[in-house]
């Protein structure tokens, strides 16, 4: 963990396989992360007709597509504009990422060929760690699975149409499915899961969503 690395870097891709991450353009979410209060708690959207990209609320979680959040409604504040916080965010060694019980393991079961390539990393606003992130490869495949856990979070980016996005769960906890549009689920796919940590992201570029599914089941 001994490189500097940008959260943008490893959280923000707009092509190939590193999209995946796409959705966390906002990861350095606020120091304090404050819980909307216009939280709801929505149905699937999968029955809405409108093709363009979808925002709004599933399972407690608020989906949007863009930097730009929609009118009303100010997502985990960004930290930028939070003066209490650095320009750039601190890294967090492993002992106190350890320490802090927001480590990411391993999970415990992954695709045949799977490997780390890049370890469990944070950044931190002051004392607050607001970031975590690990990154695996499917070897000679192309494919790709990302972790990412944004403590205190309720709001992830992701361009996707509402006939995408279904409401699930995942070990008893609410979750959000944004599948591939393509049936052999190629391209991305993501899991948004509510957990007692914060918000965590399991994501994948070319991996079967069935596949993607038992790896966050897996992780404890």
């Amino acid at each position: 963990m001994g490189r500097i690395r940008s959260v943008r870097r490893i959280t923000h891709r707009t092509s190939g396989p590193a999209a995946i991450l796409s959705a966390l353009v906002i990861a350095l979410a606020a120091c304090t992360s404050p819980t909307p209060k216009a939280t709801h708690f929505s149905p699937s959207p999968s029955s809405s007709k409108s093709t363009g990209p979808f925002a709004g609320w599933v399972n407690g979680i608020y989906i949007y597509p863009d930097l730009n959040a929609p009118a009303g409604f100010v997502p985990d504040k960004a930290v930028r504009a939070d003066p209490t916080c650095p320009r750039t965010e601190r890294i967090v060694s492993e002992h106190e990422l350890r320490a802090s019980g927001y480590y990411i393991d391993i999970p415990a079961w992954m695709p045949p060929g799977a490997a780390e390539q890049e370890g469990a990393w944070a950044g931190a606003c002051g004392t607050k760690i607001i970031v975590v992130s690990r990154q695996f490869g499917v070897a000679d495949t192309g494919a790709s699975i990302g972790l990412v856990l944004r403590p205190g979070a309720r709001t992830a980016q992701f361009d996707a149409v509402a006939q995408q996005i279904e409401a699930t769960t995942v070990n008893g906890r609410p979750a959000v499915a944004i599948k591939s549009l393509t049936g052999d689920g190629s391209g991305n796919t993501v899991i948004f899961i509510l957990t007692g940590k914060g918000l965590l992201q399991v994501g994948a570029y070319d991996v079967r969503f069935t596949d993607l599914k038992r790896v966050a089941e897996s992780i404890e």
